[in-house]
């Protein structure tokens, strides 16, 4: 439907000035559970208060891979990302489609995303999600993220967190057409390479620092 089209159908709607209800509309657009997706929008239209963003993420979730999973996912991510944050994303036509399209194609994603609120700010509020990255990248990032004298606790905290959003980014570009098969094999292997590099440092620091106790121990 044409975007000043339903924007007046759901003015319409949600000012209860047409007898057309907002399950009807769903299932004249196409989608396989207006009664659902209905509640779907209606609690993001609570949350956004944006008929013309409501209109637009309408529209792009029709042309993802399930259209109700990608309006219910999108929902879902209300429990976890400001409301603020997620009308900015879906405001911009790249961030709207690229997040839209990994919603209505992947539970996996949807659940990191789900996750935790940084990853999603780090991937589509800083626009991470657009750049790719090489092995010296994601070192870099590593050594900025996880200190030289962090726990084996922490380490392992970290190194989790950064890889599951990492994923995201890689999967979200590979769906969203951003990258091809051979830069996504290499990130991956990048990834790997690089939490591994960042593992070996800090676990030679620390070996070398509990050799340095042992030594000034036992003279």
């Amino acid at each position: 439907m044409q975007h000043a089209t339903l924007v007046q159908y759901l003015t319409g709607v949600f000012t209860d000035s047409w007898q057309t209800s907002l399950r009807e509309l769903m299932l004249g657009l196409g989608f396989a559970d207006p009664a659902k997706s209905a509640t779907n929008l209606e609690l993001l239209q609570e949350a956004l208060q944006d008929i013309e963003v409501l209109a637009l993420l309408t529209n792009e979730a029709l042309t993802t891979a399930d259209p109700d999973l990608a309006l219910n996912n999108l929902e879902r991510l209300l429990n976890t990302v400001a409301p603020k944050q997620l009308h900015q994303a879906l405001a911009d036509q790249q961030s709207r489609h690229l997040l839209l399209t990994a919603l209505g194609a992947s539970p996996f994603l949807t659940g990191i995303l789900c996750r935790r609120a940084t990853f999603f700010v780090n991937l589509f509020g800083q626009g991470n999600v657009f750049r790719p990255k090489n092995e010296s990248t994601m070192i870099a990032e590593l050594r900025q993220r996880i200190p030289d004298n962090a726990s084996f606790t922490e380490l392992q905290k970290q190194l989790r967190q950064y890889k599951a959003q990492e994923i995201c980014r890689i999967g979200c570009r590979d769906l969203g057409g951003l990258a091809d098969l051979v830069e996504v094999t290499a990130e991956l292997s990048a990834l790997a390479a690089a939490s591994l590099q960042r593992a070996y440092e800090i676990c030679l620091a620390q070996l070398r620092a509990e050799s340095r106790v042992h030594c000034f121990r036992h003279g």
